[in-house]
């Protein structure tokens, strides 16, 4: 009874917190951040981080991230940044992702922490657009907080291409659900006293994410006992979008989506020809369209 009303209370704090951030991105904090941060201090290997293994999940490194944890909104967090190991969900072939995971300090309750994995939305498709590379996490950083003083730790993935080598290959929300619960298996391998029992809460892309993570984690990942799944906004369905780029009928965040799609596409694909689907200012603009989106990405 006492763990339902725990996992019930975190899906309390995810509606709380969702409903009380109308944007993701916490400019003020950032700023801030910026000035802080001077003397943080070099990221140090993590001392209890098992990197024996090789299959999906296992850690390649896992190293501090002091420019979060001597922050203020980070000062209660354990945290690491993870390179571990997944596997691609078009092709199943092997990929290396990064990401970052944190626990409460203190006592681990009996059967260890449980875990929330967050499933974060579109940050852009560039290396540099990953959360774990941000001071701030690009914003995840109160959503990570909240969970973690509830009582959870937290395995916040960084998907494939965005903070490792590789291409991000957008809209692939297999692949996203994969390198999802292999930051569980990460969080588990980086530090001690982690409960097997975990569920999984994205919004936007991380929404996608969040239901293949679902759809697959019985059978990716026997091991781990997913208690529940939470979608938000979710790109559940993008066949009409080509329909609508002919038609010109698109909204502003349909446009922002089809062109990170075919800039994603062509770089999977290098024999995609990105004037068949851009032109004008889009055209002109292509590169600066691209970028990293958020405040802490410059």
């Amino acid at each position: 009874m006492r763990r339902a009303i725990q996992w019930g209370a975190a899906l309390a704090a995810v509606l709380l917190i969702a409903a009380s951030l109308p944007v993701m991105w916490q400019v003020g904090s950032w700023a801030l951040d910026k000035l802080r941060h001077g003397g943080a201090g070099d990221p140090v290997p993590i001392r209890t981080a098992d990197l024996t293994g090789s299959g999906p999940g296992s850690l390649i490194s896992a190293m501090t991230m002091p420019a979060l944890t001597n922050s203020v909104e980070g000062k209660d967090l354990q945290a690491a940044r993870v390179v571990y190991r997944s596997t691609s969900g078009d092709t199943d072939a092997p990929t290396v992702v990064s990401g970052s995971v944190f626990t409460p300090r203190g006592q681990a309750p009996d059967g260890g922490w449980p875990v929330i994995a967050l499933a974060h939305g579109t940050t852009g498709i560039d290396q540099p657009c990953a959360p774990s590379l941000s001071a701030n996490l690009l914003g995840n950083v109160v959503f990570v907080q909240g969970f973690v003083n509830l009582g959870f730790a937290v395995a916040l993935a960084d998907y494939q291409g965005l903070g490792a080598p590789g291409v991000h290959p957008y809209t692939d929300s297999r692949t996203a659900g994969r390198n999802v619960i292999d930051s569980v298996r990460a969080l588990r391998h980086t530090f001690r006293d982690i409960s097997n029992r975990w569920a999984v809460f994205g919004g936007s892309q991380g929404g996608g994410a969040a239901w293949a993570a679902d759809e697959q984690a019985r059978t990716y990942a026997p091991e781990l006992d997913l208690i529940g799944a939470a979608a938000s906004v979710p790109s559940a369905d993008v066949a009409g979008i080509v329909d609508k780029a002919v038609a010109g009928t698109m909204t502003k965040d349909q446009e922002a989506a089809f062109q990170a799609i075919v800039e994603s596409l062509a770089r999977l694909h290098p024999d995609l020809n990105r004037d068949d689907y851009r032109r004008g200012a889009a055209a002109r603009y292509w590169k600066v369209l691209s970028a990293c989106s958020g405040p802490d990405v410059a």
